[in-house]
């Protein structure tokens, strides 16, 4: 899998502002690790009390990249996983949010 990293933080006078110190270390430490010139794919989103859209796209983005992997597009490994998860019905097709909310009150 390529080098990834996932941090909440807040913004504060146009700066980001994480909620430890070590987050903010993890963040540096992770943009220092990278060759010079390499380019960076950024998701950033404002995520609600639920929190459930930065966790959607992460769940999108290793789905794409399975997809890669194994030579599907990214709507037929997306239908794999919800089949699999029991999220996919011949007439009642749930939404991939809710593999979330399985998979959290799981853990």
């Amino acid at each position: 899998m390529k080098d990834s990293l996932f941090v909440q933080c807040t913004v504060k006078n146009g700066a980001l502002v994480f909620p430890m110190k070590a987050i903010g270390n993890k963040y540096q430490k992770f943009l220092n690790d990278q060759p010079e010139g390499v380019k960076l794919e950024i998701f950033i989103g404002v995520s609600g009390d639920k929190g459930s859209n930065p966790q959607l796209a992460r769940l999108h983005a290793m789905i794409r990249e399975i997809a890669q992997e194994i030579g599907y597009t990214f709507e037929e490994a997306k239908f794999v996983v919800k089949r699999k998860a029991g999220l996919c019905f011949t007439k009642n097709k749930k939404s991939t949010a809710s593999l979330l909310v399985s998979v959290t009150k799981m853990n």
